[in-house]
């Protein structure tokens, strides 16, 4: 569900079910055709977000995670963003610990490449901050420098502000579903 209030856009998935998910995005879901929404150069962009998140960490997810970035495919697989892994405890979602801040880079679907801020996932307002260029991606959270990748960078193209969350399996999540307010999102060509 999506709800807007004085707080800004709240994001909750289902709390119960095998994969269910949320979808932001600025426009088309993928390309950079006529029409597309894919207007961010990813050798040079930036894109800003200040994010509340409000699951219980750790949680009980088998697979859970939430992403916000600038991508070239809202589904995450091209682009640069930050990953929330909600994994359950002990858990780990593409090879960094349960309940941290992460910036992953994609160059598709199946080359990634996920920097652990060290940072706790907490329920508390960030500002996140993505860079890219054209031989690294960066990550600032609350104005601070924590995460820079230079492998599996996405291929030069348009890109655009997404957010994408997954709730996990079925019957390991004890009813929670993913959950975060957004108040904020800026992106821009440099």
């Amino acid at each position: 569900t999506f709800v807007i209030d004085d707080n800004g856009l709240t994001l909750t998935t289902a709390s119960s079910g095998t994969n269910k998910m949320w979808v932001l995005s600025v426009g088309a879901f993928a390309g950079s055709g006529a029409g597309s929404c894919n207007v961010f150069d990813s050798t040079g962009s930036v894109c800003i977000w200040n994010v509340k998140p409000q699951n219980e960490m750790p949680s009980a997810f088998a697979n859970g995670f939430q992403e916000w970035g600038i991508v070239g495919n809202v589904y995450g697989n091209t682009g640069a963003f930050v990953v929330l892994n909600t994994t359950a405890s002990g858990g780990t979602h593409g090879g960094y610990a349960t309940g941290e801040i992460g910036l992953s880079t994609h160059a598709s679907e199946g080359s990634y490449t996920i920097t652990s801020t060290g940072l706790p996932i907490e329920k508390r307002w960030y500002s996140w901050k993505i860079e890219n260029k054209t031989a690294s991606s960066s990550l600032s959270v609350d104005g601070g420098l924590r995460a820079t990748n230079t492998t599996t960078l996405m291929t030069p193209g348009g890109m655009q502000p997404a957010s994408y969350a997954n709730r996990g399996g079925t019957g390991d999540a004890s009813g929670v579903p993913q959950k975060a307010t957004v108040n904020y999102c800026e992106a821009y060509n440099t």
